[in-house]
């Protein structure tokens, strides 16, 4: 009997042990669960450099539903899921019903996109759509809702091997691709995935987008006293005084893969380096003309060659001062951001 109430008292006193136990085992179990990738190879159809900004965008926010994309450059590549995105831009006049009887009113900018989701086999997966007053903003939000979907979607699109792989055999041979290039060693190392490369030291590096951080207006207070005489100048700013990537050479070349380019609105910009920051003037104003686009003097112009079946490659026309640039598909003056670089030419 009194070893029995012993034996009692042991197992009582080992009980909260083994609960607690069983509680991590739970716990580590449901983590590991939540920690492990989902894993996606997606292909983004669009005929403009937007359709990258989606990629980046998708990227940033790939870990918050534990997501692991693969982008591929051309549907001959094996996917499980497609995007076919559309964007676009309107004006609508500024409407606010407390501006009194005859003021003056301003256009309002707004962008518009939307992404539609099939599977491999072709079957509609989903449409999302979204408007914002900035491209970025847009884009931002289109990622959103799209990884949301792909997260509800995701047992349905994913399948043992992609079904896609038949349709390589319709594509000419690598070998007679590099063929047709004049850099065929450095397409073979090419990242596959979508992108903006630029090699150095014998290793490639992908260019993330520099957003715009800002737009400053600048004369205002001139403008005021002068009665709009002296113009009111829009300037788009970049954070930093120099961009992360410095190259020495004065004609560099940039990849660009899976992605079509306007070789008219591709064009480099050369940024005015600040203490902090770095700018470009994008517009300006008067009370009688306004000017929106970059100056003459800030653009360099490139060189756009289709290199591959999906490689296009970026080169400036003539040599670059020591400096910081940025590679810009649109020389409007509306664009939300770029890929930026500095060139830091020896000094002999």
């Amino acid at each position: 009997m009194r070893k029995r109430s012993l034996l009692l008292i042991i197992l009582m006193a080992l009980m909260p042990l083994t609960l607690h136990a069983q509680s991590q085992a739970q716990k580590q179990s449901a983590m590991s669960g939540r920690e492990e990738k989902k894993t996606l190879r997606i292909f983004v159809e669009n005929d403009s450099p937007v359709a990258l900004k989606l990629i980046e965008a998708m990227r940033e926010k790939a870990y918050e539903y534990g997501f692991q994309f693969t982008f591929v450059s051309n549907s001959s590549e094996p996917f499980e899921v497609r995007i076919v995105l559309t964007h676009g831009s309107g004006k609508a006049w500024d409407s606010l019903t407390t501006l009194p009887p005859g003021s003056v009113q301003f256009p309002v900018t707004y962008f518009y996109s939307s992404a539609l989701a099939f599977t491999a086999q072709g079957r509609t997966l989903f449409t999302v759509a979204q408007s914002a007053p900035s491209l970025q903003s847009v884009i931002a939000a289109i990622a959103k809702e799209t990884i949301k979907n792909l997260y509800s979607h995701y047992t349905a699109v994913k399948t043992p091997t992609p079904v896609n792989a038949a349709d390589l055999a319709n594509q000419p041979p690598r070998a007679v691709v590099e063929a047709a290039t004049n850099s065929p060693n450095a397409l073979q190392s090419l990242p596959a995935e979508p992108g903006i490369y630029y090699q150095k030291a014998n290793h490639w590096i992908r260019l993330g987008e520099t957003a715009l951080a800002n737009m400053k207006a600048k004369g205002v207070g001139k403008a005021l006293l002068s009665f709009g005489l002296s113009g009111i100048r829009m300037t788009q700013v970049y954070n930093g005084a120099q961009s992360p990537l410095q190259i020495v050479e004065a004609t560099p070349t940039f990849y660009v893969r899976g992605i079509a380019v306007s070789s008219t609105e591709t064009a480099l910009l050369r940024l005015a380096r600040k203490s902090d920051h770095r700018e470009i003037l994008a517009g300006s104003t008067t009370a009688f003309q306004a000017q929106v686009g970059y100056r003459a003097q800030d653009i360099c112009e490139v060189m756009v060659t289709q290199i591959a079946v999906d490689v296009i490659a970026i080169t400036p026309k003539s040599a670059l001062e020591s400096g910081e640039y940025l590679l810009s598909f649109t020389t409007t003056g509306v664009n939300d951001g770029g890929y930026d670089f500095g060139v830091a030419r020896n000094k002999k």
